[in-house]
């Protein structure tokens, strides 16, 4: 055990305060541009799943003297991703994106911090490019159904009886115009998935989705979820990537299972995976 601790790296406590402090998923940056600051996300409890009335506190912690400063708050959140709170590429010291609970709808805002002012993006963000300009966008809600952890309580699906709505699927926000696209409809996405793994219609959603280091491709994974009376027999995972306008989709074969994945860089991804079959 000595043997041990003498390899580990130093660490110390960032958080003081006696709330359940978090931050994000794996892939999400923390740090701001300039290392001063380091996101975070608040609540008060940590023994049941988020409800539509659970807020979450947005903050960052000053690393000089590791006080709390709060920034926002949010209806949409949960343990898993948090909010998908981060610093805005194009302003890494003074802005945040996170998404948001607005008028009956999920959304996604850009706050500057320092002044105030938020933009409110039309869909709530899976995933925002390296450059900042751009963000990919999925259905939070349907995840809720399928799973908690990553979805947002709050709003029903109003598609949940509806195996592949053809009004959802992947959608391509531009961040600084505030405009938003479907680049691959559900329609699509279930046509790859029947065909690989020879189910019948099955009821899909996408889980996770990731734009590769240039921004010019992204990574996701489509999984299958049971419709409400029937037996879950586990998840079947597509993954595939394509081009950001939804073309030149490449499935990566094999993977019945598959999780956890990286760029590596923009043509190469790391993945946590079952072994490639014919």
């Amino acid at each position: 055990m000595r043997q041990i601790r003498s390899q580990m790296a130093p660490f110390e406590r960032m958080t003081r305060e006696p709330e359940q402090n978090f931050f994000g998923y794996y892939d999400l940056q923390p740090w701001s541009g300039n290392s001063q600051f380091h996101l975070c996300n608040r609540v008060s409890f940590m023994d049941h799943m988020q409800s539509a009335s659970d807020r979450a506190e947005l903050g960052m912690i000053r690393m000089s003297d590791y006080r709390f400063i709060p920034l926002a708050s949010t209806y949409a959140w949960n343990f898993q991703q948090g909010t998908m709170l981060q610093w805005n590429p194009l302003n890494p010291d003074e802005e945040i994106i996170f998404n948001s609970y607005l008028r009956d709808e999920f959304k996604s805002c850009v706050k500057n911090i320092v002044t105030g002012e938020t933009r409110v993006i039309p869909r709530p963000l899976a995933n925002v490019s390296q450059d900042g300009k751009r963000g990919l966008s999925i259905n939070f809600s349907r995840l809720f159904d399928f799973r908690p952890g990553y979805g947002y309580a709050g709003i029903p699906d109003a598609k949940a009886n509806i195996q592949v709505p053809e009004d959802d699927g992947i959608f391509l926000v531009d961040i600084e115009k505030g405009t938003e696209k479907l680049i691959i409809s559900m329609p699509a996405i279930s046509e790859i998935f029947t065909k690989k793994f020879k189910s019948k219609n099955p009821k899909l959603l996408v889980n996770h989705i990731t734009f590769n280091p240039s921004g010019d491709r992204f990574v996701c994974l489509v999984r299958n979820m049971a419709m409400q009376g029937e037996k879950t027999h586990g998840w079947a995972t597509l993954v595939f990537t394509a081009d950001i306008d939804g073309k030149n989709i490449h499935v990566i074969n094999g993977y019945g299972g598959a999780s956890h994945y990286i760029w590596r860089d923009s043509e190469h991804i790391l993945i946590y995976a079952d072994l490639p079959g014919p």
